[in-house]
């Protein structure tokens, strides 16, 4: 599995961006009201081995990890929110002393998930 994040961002064509994706900056704004939690582990900074990602300058800019590439995601929508000139509810919880491992992320997951209900 590869992870490459598609930011909200129209100057970038898809997979990365969302450049004729055929949605509008209403549409964008409506999704950064939706409650989002983006979770990435704190040490979830290696190269991946579960799949096949071939490196690019554009799959760079994200990131060469995938937590660098998370904070990209975070960061890249933040600032697309704020140029919208439109609040976000999006989030980005780190999990501390975790690397790539859907177990105990998936606990992390469900622990915030059921304190939130």
């Amino acid at each position: 599995m590869v992870w490459v994040y598609t930011a909200p961002v129209f100057e970038t064509k898809l997979p990365f961006g969302i450049q004729d994706a055929l949605l509008s900056e209403q549409d964008l704004k409506e999704a950064f009201q939706e409650k989002l939690t983006l979770f990435i582990g704190e040490l979830d900074n290696g190269n991946g081995t579960g799949g096949t990602l071939l490196h690019s300058p554009t799959l760079n800019k994200q990131g060469l990890h995938h937590y660098a590439r998370a904070q990209y995601f975070y960061k890249t929508a933040k600032k697309a929110a704020k140029d919208l000139k439109t609040p976000i509810k999006w989030q980005l919880k780190i999990i501390p002393n975790i690397g790539h491992n859907y177990r105990l992320m998936g606990k992390a997951a469900a622990e915030h998930l059921y304190a939130n209900l």
